[in-house]
């Protein structure tokens, strides 16, 4: 996958931000949609369930993840990422980089910064064992969600 950026839906990504702000554990789930070009335009977003309830951290069974992509793909879509939310600052953990080493995907990670708590977003993917910052962009349009 030769991805070099991602287009978000900035009311989804509001979304997410202020969802995360009212709980204590990491949301996670995978996002999907086409590549114009280099771009992954994401589509459509698939919520999962955090079965490690943490607030640092995230796990999602092998039966969810493959159902939500079977969702994903019923829909169409044909480009994946990963994405959660973290309490502070929109950074890979130790832990997300140990994943996605084993994902061929981009991560979007949520986050918070300063006293405002203003919502973050950050996203990246592995290249050749480093963790690569993707360029992204948010514009005004509807996401699908798949539930």
């Amino acid at each position: 996958m030769d991805v070099k950026s991602l287009n978000l839906a900035s009311a989804w990504v509001s979304g997410i931000a202020e969802e995360a702000a009212r709980i204590s554990n990491e949301l996670c789930g995978l996002l999907g949609g086409e590549f114009v070009g280099p771009t992954l335009l994401t589509t459509h977003a698939v919520p999962l369930t955090n079965r490690s309830l943490s607030p640092d951290r995230f796990f999602v069974t092998s039966a969810d993840y493959y159902s939500a992509l079977g969702r994903l793909r019923e829909a169409g879509v044909s480009a994946f990422a990963v994405y959660h939310s973290h309490a502070g600052l929109p950074s890979p953990s130790f832990l997300d980089i140990e994943s996605m080493r084993y994902q061929d995907l981009p991560w979007v990670i949520l986050g918070q910064s300063g006293a405002t708590r203003k919502p973050r977003v950050a996203s990246f993917v592995m290249v050749k064992g480093r963790v690569t910052k993707l360029r992204h962009t948010l514009s005004d349009r509807d996401m699908v969600v798949l539930a």
